[in-house]
C-alpha cells in the first residue's frame, strides 16, 4: 500500500482543510514561542534605556575608547 499524500483526503482525493489548519495553527504557535523568546533582548534593553534616562549616547561617553580622546555630544 503507498503512503497517503498529506493534506489529501485519501477517500475524495481532496484537500483535507482540517488537517491544513490543524498544521497552520501548530506551525503558528512554534513561530509565536520563537518569537516571543527573540524578543526577551528587545524588551531588556528596552527597560535597561528607560532606567538609565533618555540619553540615548550614555554608552558611548562611559566606554573605554572615549577617555582617550574626549568627545563631545
Amino acid at each position: 500500500m503507498a503512503p497517503s499524500t498529506p493534506f489529501v483526503d485519501p477517500q475524495t482525493s481532496e484537500l483535507d482543510t482540517t488537517q491544513i489548519i490543524t498544521e497552520s495553527i501548530l506551525l503558528a504557535k512554534l513561530i509565536g514561542f520563537f518569537v516571543a523568546i527573540a524578543l526577551v533582548p528587545f524588551l531588556v534593553a528596552i527597560l535597561q534605556a528607560v532606567r538609565v534616562g533618555s540619553d540615548c549616547c550614555s554608552f558611548w561617553r562611559v566606554s573605554s575608547f572615549s577617555q582617550s580622546a574626549p568627545v563631545s555630544f
